[in-house]
């Protein structure tokens, strides 16, 4: 059975040969824009190099690199620092070798693996990503127990070969986490956080300011006493809705958009990285299903107070992101 085949010789097939399966572009490159009015439209709200979609950026692209760079040495270090496993870095550093061709972004993509046992990875602004050791650990656990289908088409497979399948399958699992996280940087999902958190802090200073002017309103003694409570009360009020209720609200706001960076995340990643790439889609089918079968495992309870959890959370349920994942798996196999 396939159970017994070690992850050594899995990543050991993930090293040899190339990709022969990559494909022209799904997705094209924004058009060009032509025309005085869209000339003004494209500088004020350029479209994204990825989506296509036109936003806000005031946020000059070097400054977004040099925000990666600065905060990319203290996430390695808290991660563990960079892991010396050299066929888990192997493997990274052919997958990123598939996908760094179709970025959109002139950046200085710097890949690296660390030595976490955390399932995770993360992107910073500016092409910085770091990969956990152990999410590669946990897809080779996944791909070794919960793989029924393959499980029973390797029954009768020496263990070589079942190495060589396996070991495909996690080459497009890597695919998909990495793609996803180089979604993050290409789309400028960073620079997007920081911008609302400049905008929030303006409005937040500028409502002080305004309050504070309103409230030193010079008056005449006998004015002062007449001060009404309820005055006194608005004035308080303000100065509440201010500083506690526009946090609240931009924490919330906050929150949704991060949820909805994680769906385009997958997207993307999906569409353009893996398809371009030519990756199997199913990889990113089975990363969501890995991370909802370890949550399952984790908890005994999946329903009411998970959903309650999600509208706090800065990631959506794993299982409407295994239901998207399977939505554009099967469009873009219509379209091919």
């Amino acid at each position: 059975m396939a159970a017994i085949v070690n992850a050594e010789k899995i990543l050991n097939v993930c090293m040899t040969g190339t990709n022969p399966f990559a494909r022209p572009p799904f997705l094209g490159k924004p058009e060009k824009v032509s025309g005085v009015w869209d000339t003004v439209i494209s500088t004020v709200l350029p479209r994204n190099e990825v989506t296509g979609d036109r936003n806000l950026r005031f946020l000059p692209q070097s400054l977004e690199k040099l925000l990666g760079e600065f905060a990319y040495p203290g996430l390695v270090a808290r991660s563990g620092g960079l892991s010396f496993n050299v066929e888990k870095k192997l493997l990274v550093d052919k997958v990123k070798k598939q996908l760094l061709p179709f970025v959109r972004r002139e950046f200085d993509w710097d890949i690296r693996l660390v030595s976490s046992n955390e399932m995770n990875a993360c992107a910073l602004p500016g092409g910085k990503i770091i990969i956990c050791e152990g999410i590669i650990d946990t897809m080779i656990d996944y791909l070794r127990t919960h793989m029924d289908e393959i499980q029973a088409g390797l029954s009768r497979c020496s263990e070589q070969e079942q190495a060589a399948v396996l070991g495909r399958e996690l080459e497009s699992m890597l695919a998909a986490v990495i793609g996803h996280e180089i979604a993050h940087s290409d789309i400028g999902h960073g620079r997007s956080a920081v911008q609302r958190a400049v905008i929030f802090y303006l409005l937040i200073f500028i409502g002080f300011i305004l309050t504070y002017f309103l409230s030193q309103k010079p008056k005449k003694e006998d004015e002062e006493k007449k001060e009404s409570k309820v005055v006194t009360n608005l004035k308080a009020g303000a100065w509440f809705v201010n500083s506690y209720l526009f946090d609240i609200s931009y924490t919330l706001y906050n929150l949704a958009q991060s949820r909805g960076a994680e769906y385009e995340a997958d997207a993307m990643g999906m569409q353009v990285y893996m398809h371009e790439a030519g990756y199997d889609l199913n990889g990113a089918v089975r990363v969501m299903d890995m991370f909802v079968k370890k949550k399952v495992s984790n908890h005994s309870h999946v329903g009411l107070i998970e959903r309650v959890t999600e509208f706090f959370s800065t990631h959506p349920l794993s299982e409407k992101r295994r239901e998207q994942a399977i939505e554009i798996r099967n469009r873009v196999q219509r379209l091919v």
